[in-house]
């Protein structure tokens, strides 16, 4: 049986994505961290998805298994290779994902929406997708108690006038059982910085994920940051029981992950404002 869970913590899947290279760098960076603790063999790996206003992946998946099998869950290929999406007849908000080999994934719904201020809010393991352009507080406050809530770092997000607006929310009490979430794009040599500093002295917890930029082959770095929770999920609600056991294992919660090389961070971005400037 699993002992710890082993969880990417943001997780897009973008249209040009291959799912079952995803699948298959997600099982093998999660299980190197789980081998790494000591838990190869007894570690349940999770994928948080933090899907946009303009994604919609676990949606349209989730359609195409509306019709159950007799044992209580469909299955179709998640992109052929060996894995099948499988659904959780109790958990409409979690897919779970098997291979050939027996390798397991759950992939739980959660969104990602920009507030009015500009900042990006991550409402993980849940099925209510809220809108973008609410004042942060309302979006915190509409999602509270049903989702895992956390301010997501980004290069050059925390800056300037959405840095005052997050250390406002830090500041004010209005953040309740709010995360600060570091990624694994954030480079060696960038500073933690003074926002994780403030959340360090409110008790504020940091979780971890992959984040994978909108970039051909990013698909790879799935499961290459995280966080580790003790225990297992009960596999008739995982979703539920996740958000639970984040919030009872705050003071537990282990972020891993390596930063990234200079050299790659700096090819990326490059890479992006390419993209962007060819309307891509």
């Amino acid at each position: 049986m699993p002992e710890i869970t082993v969880v990417d913590g943001h997780v897009h899947v973008y249209e040009d994505f291959d799912v079952c290279t995803l699948l298959t760098a997600a099982w093998t960076n999660l299980e190197s961290e789980a081998a790494r603790r000591g838990y190869e063999d007894r570690f349940r790996a999770v994928l948080l998805l933090a899907e946009s206003a303009n994604c919609a992946w676990f949606e349209t998946r989730s359609r195409g298994l509306d019709r159950p099998a007799p044992d209580g869950r469909a299955n179709e290929p998640a992109g052929g290779r060996g894995w099948t999406l499988h659904r959780i007849a109790g958990d409409p908000g979690t897919l779970r994902a098997l291979d050939a080999r027996g390798r397991e994934v759950l992939i739980v719904a959660g969104y990602q929406v920009v507030t009015r201020e500009g900042l990006e809010v991550l409402a993980l393991a849940s099925r209510e997708r809220p809108p973008d352009g609410e004042p942060a507080a309302a979006t915190l406050g509409r999602c509270r108690g049903r989702a895992i809530l956390a301010l997501p770092w980004g290069v050059g997000k925390w800056w300037g006038r959405r840095g005052r607006a997050i250390r406002r929310l830090l500041d004010s009490g209005e953040a309740g059982r709010l995360f600060l979430a570091d990624n694994a794009g954030r480079p060696a040599w960038w500073p933690r910085g003074t926002l994780f500093a403030a959340a360090d002295a409110r008790d504020i917890r940091v979780i971890s994920g992959s984040d994978p930029l909108p970039l051909p082959g990013e698909e790879r770095t799935v499961g290459r940051a995280g966080f580790v929770i003790p225990g297992d999920l009960p596999m008739t609600t995982p979703s539920d029981a996740l958000r639970a056991a984040v919030e009872r294992a705050q003071a537990g919660i282990e972020a891993f992950g390596p930063r990234e090389r200079s050299a790659r961070f700096v090819r990326n971005q490059i890479r992006l404002r390419w993209r962007r400037l060819r309307g891509r």
